[in-house]
């Protein structure tokens, strides 16, 4: 029960989760932009934590671990995400 408000203190969405995940090796992130026909896939991206930012008209993710990555990329290539671009910005924690 307590595991759930380990992170409580901390203020953005992005900082809970780049804390609940830092015993990644390398402590190496990504800040995604989904951009394209993201209609479709909507729903997928929103199972991944992209949320919509409608400002920019894209969809964001703003703490992707290097497997993600992976997985977003594999997506792409196996054409299951057609019409879509990614952006990824590195950054550590």
């Amino acid at each position: 029960m307590a595991e759930q408000y380990k992170y409580k203190h901390l203020k953005s969405h992005t900082e809970r989760k780049a804390a609940s995940v830092k015993a990644h090796e390398d402590d190496t992130f990504y800040t995604v932009y989904a951009t394209g026909d993201t209609y479709p896939i909507k729903d997928d991206l929103q199972s991944w934590a992209f949320f919509w930012d409608a400002d920019n008209k894209r969809w964001v993710n703003e703490c992707a671990s290097e497997f993600e990555r992976f997985i977003f990329e594999l997506h792409l290539a196996d054409g299951e995400w057609p019409g879509i671009e990614l952006e990824f910005v590195k950054r550590t924690i």
